[in-house]
């Protein structure tokens, strides 16, 4: 039970963090909008993105579907990707030395979605088959 509990914690652990920035962008006045930036450090915003999270992985709990849901640890390589600095990965036209390569380099988005999108999809995908094959594998069959 607490290698299962552990596991839903590190595959939704990144998600608070990353709401965090969403919701100072509409909610918080003076903030950088998008997926950008972690200046300020963290804010009262974690809460709100915490409390969803938590909802999520209490369903995920509560429906056996935690197990589906580890690909989804892969979003900490995606949030560290995201919080490097301005200086190592943004492009010049923002203040960094990155060439001007969408998914690489920051505020490059690429057939209309930043990169966080791209960095983030494969594990997103890779947990949507799991619980579609979950799905299937628990799902009752008619007698």
């Amino acid at each position: 039970m607490i290698r299962r509990a552990a596991w839903l914690i590190a595959s939704l652990g990144a998600f608070p963090f990353l709401g965090m920035v969403k919701f100072r962008c509409h909610f918080g006045n003076g903030w950088p909008c998008g997926w950008m930036s972690f200046y300020g450090g963290v804010t009262w915003h974690i809460i709100p993105a915490a409390w969803i999270t938590l909802s999520v992985g209490l369903i995920a709990w509560s429906l056996n579907l935690d197990r589906a849901l580890r690909p989804l640890v892969g979003a900490w390589l995606a949030l560290a990707w995201y919080t490097l600095p301005v200086g190592i990965i943004h492009p010049p036209s923002h203040g960094g030395p990155c060439p001007e390569w969408p998914i690489l380099c920051h505020d490059r988005p690429l057939l209309g979605f930043g990169g966080l999108f791209y960095w983030l999809a494969p594990f997103v995908t890779w947990t949507a088959v799991r619980m579609v094959r979950h799905r299937r594998a628990t799902a009752c069959t008619p007698r």
